[in-house]
């Protein structure tokens, strides 16, 4: 009876141990075996319910729409069964008796040896007796039939003697007593392991919920962060927007005053010098008819009469013109106005007030700036095969254009490009469009003096919407197709403290 409980059948292992009985002198642990079939399988499910299933009886519980335990009936998720796998080092090494054991064989040897013994060394291998079927070895066959079928007629008989009746229930209790012990053992054991799994469980339950509890803190938190950096940039453009406003009225004013000073500067001059005109007339006048004793007095005095008017005249006009060039900004809103069509029915007052502090942006054409975060910039681009950041918002020639650099991996090496959006900015409706213009991005080393240019690209396109005047907040990013590799800029300096120092050019086209 004790044979019986360490026999077990095998499958999923190897083809010369799967499907035969294997007699074992360790029980085999209990979480290993099949509690619907009894077999040992290689690779075993555990079910939320403690029960364990080989892979061909779980694969039946899949198959119908609620998935159920078959000894209990309990119901699971798929995603909650956990599989475990046998070792097959741990299986070949436990140790095993020979198939040939009922017929006399006592060989104990590991699961990986049994197959070469059994069929190479052991020598108790049987057979039936074709005249009087007894089972016979195949060592005896000669001496069996040569007695007439009365030599080793049966194995289990041969060379035994029956016990009496108190003999065998003593070997009876014996055999029940040492099974129940290593039934004990074995439920000891899966009390115990169940109870490793029971805390395990608990902790994987208890650090879920920190998990779950430290990911809702965060949350929060970045929510908290980008409520105030919102509240803050919106805080930050309505101060921008007040001061807009306030230098708008203030060059209102100045311009206001400037009129004002040239009309009193030319009323002046004009007083000034309308008396001493008609002065000089006066004189002229009186010397055309008091002129007897010298003939050539007149024509004198009204060729000198006729230069003071010519030098007064040149003076005051110079006068008008000095005093029309003295603020620059008023000049360029009158070059601007004058270039730039008003939108109909725009109020001048109004336009001179919102749009005047940005018309200045027409004349900027430069603009510098830094990129920050290159090393991971390059991970992210080694990982995904590119990666690209802004790093600048500002105006060039009246447009609104964020840049940046695009990282691009080709094969074992790395390109640096230009990278350019363009914003909805605040004097669109005077600029042309689409946008054609050239830039020219130069990496500049500021500790020696060097500059690298790495991208002069058209950047423009009549049939690309992403270069049309922005609708919305902004339009899609351009990559330029000219770049540089990283590498070479690397090894000549123009990488410090992780970032680079970039200047923008804008080349205004031909047509513009």
């Amino acid at each position: 009876m004790a044979v019986q409980e360490q026999r077990y059948t095998l499958f999923g292992f190897s083809k010369e141990l799967d499907w035969r009985p294997l007699h074992f002198v360790d029980s085999i642990p209990a979480h290993r075996i099949c509690n619907a079939c009894g077999l040992v399988h290689r690779v075993t499910v555990f079910l939320p319910c403690r029960h364990v299933l080989c892979n061909s009886c779980y694969a039946q519980c899949l198959s119908d729409k609620v998935h159920g335990c078959p000894i209990d009936g309990d119901p699971f998720l798929e995603e909650d069964a956990q599989r475990g796998e046998f070792p097959l080092d741990s299986l070949l090494k436990r140790k095993v008796k020979c198939w040939n054991e009922d017929k006399g064989c006592e060989m104990i040897m590991a699961a990986s040896e049994l197959h070469q013994h059994f069929h190479e060394d052991c020598g108790h291998h049987s057979t039936r007796c074709p005249k009087c079927s007894a089972c016979i070895l195949i060592s005896n066959v000669r001496a069996h039939r040569s007695s007439d079928c009365s030599a080793d007629a049966q194995l289990d008989t041969a060379g035994t003697l029956k016990p009496d009746n108190d003999s065998s229930q003593e070997a009876v209790l014996a055999s029940l007593e040492a099974i129940l012990e290593k039934r004990v053992a074995e439920v000891r054991s899966g009390l115990d392991q169940l109870a490793r799994e029971i805390i395990q469980c608990d902790k994987f339950t208890e650090l879920t919920h920190t998990v779950n509890d430290l990911r809702e803190v965060v949350i929060k938190s970045s929510e908290e962060q980008i409520c105030a950096a919102n509240e803050a940039g919106i805080d930050v453009a309505r101060e921008v927007k007040e001061d807009l406003a306030w230098q708008g009225d203030r060059l209102n004013e100045i311009s206001l005053r400037v009129t004002t000073l040239s009309e009193k500067v030319e009323e002046v001059l004009r007083e000034a010098t309308k008396k001493p005109l008609e002065q000089s007339q006066k004189k002229k006048d009186e010397l055309c008819y008091d002129g007897t004793a010298d003939g050539s007095s007149p024509k004198k005095v009204s060729e000198t009469v006729s230069v003071f008017e010519g030098t007064m005249g040149k003076a005051s006009e110079h006068a008008r013109e000095t005093i029309s060039q003295m603020p620059s900004s008023n000049t360029d809103s009158s070059s601007v106005s004058k270039t730039t069509e008003v939108p109909t029915g725009v109020n001048p007052a109004i336009l001179t007030r919102d749009y005047l502090p940005w018309f200045s942006t027409l004349n900027v054409k430069h603009y510098e700036f830094h990129v920050k975060g290159i090393k991971l910039l390059k991970e992210r681009a080694m990982s995904n095969g590119y990666a690209g950041s802004y790093r600048g918002t500002t105006y060039l020639g009246g447009y609104c254009i964020s840049l940046g650099v695009y990282l691009k991996k080709s094969g074992s090496s790395m390109s640096v490009h230009a990278l350019v959006r363009l914003n909805k900015g605040v004097i669109d409706s005077f600029l042309q469009w689409p946008f054609s213009h050239r830039l020219k991005l130069t990496f500049i080393d500021s500790s020696k003096s060097t500059h690298h240019t790495f991208c002069v690209a058209t950047i423009g396109n009549l049939y690309d919407k992403r270069f049309d005047r922005p609708t919305n907040t902004a339009n899609d990013g351009v990559c330029s197709a000219a770049g540089c590799r990283i590498e070479g800029l690397e090894q000549q300096g123009y990488l410090r403290s992780d970032e680079f120092c970039v200047k923008c050019e804008l080349l205004v086209s031909n047509a513009n």
